[in-house]
């Protein structure tokens, strides 16, 4: 039981989050879009416009590990060149419900129930 306990002490959470800007050459982007979804380090990958073909978010234990993954990443077939940006603090984490609440404010919070008192169709209409 105390080696359960001792193995989980050693577990770290990603500290150094970064963004990978690579561009994928000749290879086909499907291939080296594989490979980087083998790679558990690998968070998101997204296909972008400009100068680069891929973004890669990624999280490493530390700035150690993240050069040994970027290691492993340009050293996938295809990938011709990499610029790599370290997230330093992140003032405005990922968040959804602003943009959620501006695209629904004009249509209403959902319908009625059958069968309520909201419901104009059916048994109980209007009571």
């Amino acid at each position: 039981m105390a080696k359960s306990a001792k193995s989980r002490s050693k577990v770290q959470i990603p500290s150094a989050t970064s963004v990978t800007n690579l561009i994928a050459g000749q290879q086909p982007e499907t291939d080296v879009v594989e490979d980087l979804a083998a790679i558990p380090q690998v968070l998101e990958v997204h296909a972008v416009t400009g100068r680069e073909d891929l973004l890669v978010r990624v999280a490493t234990t530390d700035l150690a590990g993240l050069q040994q993954l970027i290691e492993r990443i340009v050293a996938i077939t295809g990938v011709v060149h990499s610029t790599i940006t370290v997230t330093l603090t992140t003032p405005l984490p990922y968040r959804a419900v602003p943009l959620l609440q501006d695209m629904t404010r004009d249509a209403g919070w959902g319908r009625s129930a059958p069968g309520t008192a909201n419901d104009i169709s059916g048994p109980g209409a209007g009571q």
